[in-house]
């Protein structure tokens, strides 16, 4: 029902500034259905960036536009300072988080 709220051709009020959340384990295909998503509907979403503190992996040229990389201390500062909508340990010292600022950031742009 969201989704169609988003999407319908013939929605004269269509919804602002409501964040569309995909969930689900990895390599099951998130980045890819959020691609299209941009390549068909950029004039309404934006792609949020993570932080981590995982190193950025070799031959990853997307890796910049998805991820905002931190040190370990950077990203327990921001944690303790309540800077993140939400945050994990993925594996011990690898740190992944949303981070209010980002999606203010996102807001902002419309």
């Amino acid at each position: 029902m969201f989704g169609k709220e988003y999407f319908h051709p013939f929605n004269p009020t269509p919804l602002q500034n409501k964040p569309l959340i995909l969930v689900g384990p990895s390599g099951v295909g998130k980045r890819t259905l959020i691609d299209l998503v941009l390549k068909d509907y950029g004039d309404i979403f934006a792609r949020k960036k993570s932080c981590t503190t995982r190193p950025i992996r070799e031959n990853n040229e997307k890796a910049q536009e998805n991820f905002n990389f931190v040190s370990v201390d950077q990203f327990q500062r921001m944690a303790a300072n309540k800077e993140f909508v939400e945050s994990r340990e993925r594996s011990p010292g690898c740190f992944y988080g949303t981070a209010t600022a980002e999606l203010e950031r996102i807001k902002a742009g419309g």
